[in-house]
């Protein structure tokens, strides 16, 4: 049976493939999650980086995505948020590493593990984790929340892919203001706090976020949007510009479409 999701648990991901990747493979279905907002605007831009450098003869071997977002949250991903890192256990594969990591190759067994993990062929997170102004982009830059699940997503997708065997990944978010930045940082750090802190948690799931099934009006959906803007370097020192856009509310309204 074919599965798809939008869910963008990274940790239920590594578990669908270390479960299930080979028995699908034999029988033709296929899995694929992180379908929605999470992850692929992402993950479709550097599919077509890499696709444009390859006309050059060159590899992509960086790319940094700038995230300009507006989007109301959604309760039942609070909650999952809350739950998620709140309960955490880091997950055990059965073969051995990262499921992430697992090639497209046909399962060898040996003394029961499966030995088909790509020798080198790792993505390098350099998502941002502070306020900085990018000359690059020419405006001030943060952490985005959802920058790690992204580069996982194209951690999988570099192994099924290849497209560089040390892909440099590099994700933030793009704030009209140093003032603005400032402020979205300080939330990040209390919502950080919220969720290490049980009574905090309680506090903040029944007073002040939205509850699961709830989430932003019509008005505010109408008011969102996304645009992600990536830069790529070639192996060669070509230069890629890609950005992709949403004109309205991506969480709900363009995940759904």
């Amino acid at each position: 049976t074919h599965y798809c999701d939008i869910a963008g648990e990274t940790d239920w991901g590594r578990k669908m493939v270390d479960q299930f990747d080979d028995l699908a493979r034999e029988s033709g279905a296929r899995i694929v999650s992180f379908c929605g907002h999470d992850c692929i605007p992402w993950d479709l831009m550097v599919l077509e980086c890499s696709k444009h450098l390859k006309k050059k003869g060159e590899r992509l071997e960086s790319i940094s995505f700038y995230d300009e977002i507006n989007a109301g949250p959604s309760g039942g991903t609070m909650d999952t948020v809350f739950h998620s890192l709140g309960n955490r256990v880091k997950y055990h594969s059965r073969i051995g590493f990262d499921p992430l990591l697992k090639t497209a190759a046909p399962a060898s067994l040996v003394d029961g593990m499966r030995k088909h993990e790509p020798s080198a062929n790792k993505v390098i997170s350099k998502t941002q984790q502070w306020l900085a102004y990018s000359k690059e982009f020419g405006a001030w830059t943060g952490p985005f929340v959802m920058a790690m699940v992204m580069c996982n997503c194209v951690r999988r997708s570099n192994v099924l892919n290849n497209y560089n065997s040390k892909l440099v990944y590099k994700e933030a978010a793009v704030y009209p203001s140093f003032m603005a930045g400032y402020c979205n940082v300080m939330s990040l750090i209390v919502l950080g706090t919220v969720l290490m802190c049980p009574p905090l948690k309680v506090i903040m799931q029944k007073y002040v976020l939205p509850k699961p099934g709830e989430g932003p009006s019509e008005a505010e959906m109408d008011a969102g949007f996304l645009r992600v803007t990536g830069f790529g370097s070639g192996s060669g020192g070509s230069k890629v510009r890609a950005s992709i856009y949403f004109p309205t509310d991506p969480g709900y309204r363009d995940t759904a479409r």
